[in-house]
């Protein structure tokens, strides 16, 4: 088959002298694309939910930092494990009938079809993910994206939230500090037969050898009778 995809790029940068942990984040925050289904976001729409976005991010990553600390040897004793693949688990279900869904890593990893598999790549092999969504008869204007995400760092836990119309209304997102936050989606209708969910290129080379994450995202995309087109679940192992 032939996807219609709609590609919109996410603007994912570091946040110094923390990055590392911001570009681990914002990797798994693939679903909020939903906000550029149809076209590119407002700039400054955007660029606020970034400045937001990164601000929660650097307060993280300072956290992990001053537990890291602590923790010295068993730094050491990771840095020396190795193994510095990007490993990715991914389950694909509640398909609705007639519509398909999928998911891919560029040119390293592609579902092709099945439902559940895993794949692996180095950290320096900037390799940006993406959701297909194909459906036999159009996303109505209540239709629903709903997503969360736990990353855990260093044996900290983080979490993020949202459950959003697709189109037509504004989008609250629970950051794992501080306060939510608010941006416009797209003005319906959606495409009619299908869209595309692509991140930007993420360096995760730029990660240290001993930071280590494990982020685990779900996402379900439902038509406005609350029926469920796809959900879709993705583990990532840093």
């Amino acid at each position: 088959h032939r996807w219609l995809s709609h590609p919109v790029p996410y603007p994912c940068t570091a946040v110094a002298p923390f990055g590392m942990i911001a570009r681990v984040v914002c990797a798994a925050l693939l679903p909020l694309l939903a906000c550029g289904l149809r076209k590119p976001a407002n700039a400054e729409n955007m660029a606020g939910f970034k400045a937001a976005l990164q601000s929660q991010l650097s307060a993280i990553a300072k956290e992990v930092a001053e537990e890291s600390k602590k923790t010295a040897a068993a730094l050491h004793r990771f840095e020396n494990e190795g193994d510095q693949d990007v490993k990715v688990f991914w389950d694909i279900a509640e398909v609705e009938e007639g519509s398909q869904v999928g998911v891919s890593w560029t040119h390293v990893c592609d579902a092709k079809g099945k439902l559940a598999g895993e794949c692996s790549f180095a950290r320096d092999d900037p390799n940006p993910p993406t959701i297909y969504v194909q459906t036999e008869k159009p996303m109505d204007e209540n239709a629903r994206i709903t997503v969360s995400v736990e990353a855990k760092v260093l044996g900290s836990s983080y979490k993020l939230s949202a459950d959003c119309k697709m189109c037509g209304d504004s989008c609250t997102i629970n950051m794992p500090m501080g306060d939510p936050y608010s941006l416009d989606m797209p003005p319906c209708p959606l495409p009619e037969t299908g869209f595309e969910l692509k991140t930007t290129k993420v360096d995760l080379n730029a990660i240290p050898s001993f930071i280590h994450a494990d982020i685990k995202v779900t996402t379900e995309l439902m038509r406005g009778d609350n029926s469920t087109v796809g959900l879709v679940s993705m583990d990532t192992k840093i």
